[in-house]
């Protein structure tokens, strides 16, 4: 695999990481019930994410 493909590897796999970031985030905005198990769910997949995304830049 040359640098180039590694790069564009690497640029897909940070855009789907963020895409589903962004469904994370939207979905835990959309939680009618102030469940706090529910929120803490969300909040540590989006941190967790987030830490991967920042592993991989």
């Amino acid at each position: 695999m040359d640098e180039r493909e590694s790069i564009v590897l690497s640029y897909q796999h940070a855009f789907r990481l963020l895409l589903h970031l962004k469904n994370v985030i939207a979905a835990s905005e959309q939680v009618a019930e102030e469940d706090e198990l529910l929120r803490e769910v969300y909040r540590d997949s989006i941190v967790k994410k987030y830490e991967i995304l920042e592993d991989q830049i």
